[in-house]
């Protein structure tokens, strides 16, 4: 969440607020951040896309119609998505938007 907050891709409002008592590695994850914020700010153009699930990882997205999601993220963004994996042994994982399926459609892999 601290993430998004810097790289400014949800409103503050949004993010719920989280408290703890790690306070070492809260600093250290700063510094981190610190860091890879800029990296990220500068290599927005590329087709890589990251997503931030409620979950302690982020995954790396990829889309053939990046203008569709942006678009689409601009006017909505933060939404449900539907995650479906792909059939056949590839492990690819799709998510598309769950009330507009067509709008786009993002893939990614996970490890096993």
């Amino acid at each position: 969440m601290r993430l998004r907050a810097l790289l400014g891709t949800v409103p503050a409002y949004e993010l719920p607020e989280v408290e703890t008592d790690a306070t070492l590695f809260t600093a250290a994850a700063e510094l981190v951040l610190a860091d890879l914020v800029p990296s990220l700010q500068a290599h927005q153009s590329t087709h890589l896309l990251l997503g931030f699930p409620a979950a302690p990882f982020i995954l790396a997205l990829s889309t053939a119609e990046k203008e569709a999601f942006r678009a689409f993220a601009a006017k909505r963004p933060s939404h449900a998505v539907r995650i479906r994996r792909r059939g056949g042994t590839s492990g690819e994982w799709l998510a598309s938007p769950v009330d507009e399926p067509d709008a786009y459609q993002l893939t990614f892999t996970l490890s096993e």
